[in-house]
């Protein structure tokens, strides 16, 4: 994947928009909400935060996840993780029942933020985060 752009949010554009594209076309009405809500984010929203605070104000909260390889365009797309952020203080959990993965805070930087999403980059990723608002 070529970056045209070395900005956080142009790099999260470039990132998730093939992906988050697909996704938009699925016949399930939950996965283009979901996908439409990142858009949104990404066009609507600028930084504000830390994504260790996010996660500390969604913590216990259900998470879907669209994450994207920069270099590769590879995505993977985990969904029903409940939010961890309580636990450790240099990563947040994203947990199905006593499994699951984590992600450190550092080098994360916040690109775009709403009260029910949150994108950010490192180096080789580009990651959004969604849990329903509170009155979806």
């Amino acid at each position: 994947m070529t970056m045209y752009t070395e900005t956080p949010l142009g790099v999260a554009l470039e990132a998730l928009t093939p992906t988050l594209t697909k996704l938009e076309l699925s016949s399930d009405e939950y996965v283009r909400w979901v996908a439409g809500e990142v858009f949104d984010t990404l066009h609507r929203w600028g930084p504000d935060g830390t994504m260790k605070s996010w996660m500390q104000d969604h913590h216990g909260a259900v998470c879907e996840t669209v994450q994207v390889d920069i270099n590769s365009g590879s995505a993977w797309c985990p969904t029903n993780r409940t939010i961890d952020a309580r636990s450790h203080s240099t990563y947040v959990s994203m947990l199905v029942g006593s499994k699951g993965s984590r992600r450190d805070y550092a080098k994360m930087r916040v690109v775009a933020v709403k009260s029910n999403v949150i994108v950010v980059v490192d180096d080789w990723h580009a990651i959004a985060y969604i849990v329903q608002p509170e009155d979806h």
